[in-house]
C-alpha cells in the first residue's frame, strides 16, 4: 500500500520507445515528465528527465558497449538547448518541496 508523504502528489508520464545502438546491446530510451497536477494544456511541468538503460543478464559488457554508453550519456548532457545545467533531479525536487523529508 502506498501512502502520501509530505502532502505531495506527483503525476508522472513516461514516454518510451526509442533505442540507442550500443553495439551488441540496445539501450532503451525514455523521457519522464513530472507534474504537480493532472497533466493538461495549462498544467506546468515540474521536471523532465531523459534516461536510457541497458542490461545484459550475464553482465558480459564489452568495452565497445561501455564506451558507446558513455558517448550516449555525454551526448545527452551536451544538448544545451534543452538541458538545464544545474537543474534539479527528481529526488532533489522532492526534497526541495519539503526539506523535512527523511534523507
Amino acid at each position: 500500500m502506498l501512502a502520501q508523504v509530505g502532502n505531495l502528489t506527483i503525476y508522472e508520464r513516461v514516454y518510451k520507445g526509442a533505442q540507442i545502438d550500443l553495439g551488441s546491446i540496445d539501450a532503451q530510451v525514455s523521457v519522464t515528465l513530472w507534474y504537480s497536477g493532472i497533466p493538461s494544456a495549462g498544467q506546468q511541468l515540474i521536471i523532465a528527465q531523459p534516461s536510457f538503460k541497458y542490461e545484459d543478464f550475464m553482465a558480459n559488457y564489452t568495452q565497445k558497449v561501455v564506451q558507446r554508453a558513455l558517448i550516449a550519456f555525454d551526448g545527452m548532457n551536451s544538448l544545451s538547448s534543452w538541458n538545464l545545467t544545474g537543474g534539479l533531479t527528481k529526488s532533489q525536487a522532492v526534497y526541495q518541496y519539503n526539506p523535512s523529508f527523511s534523507k
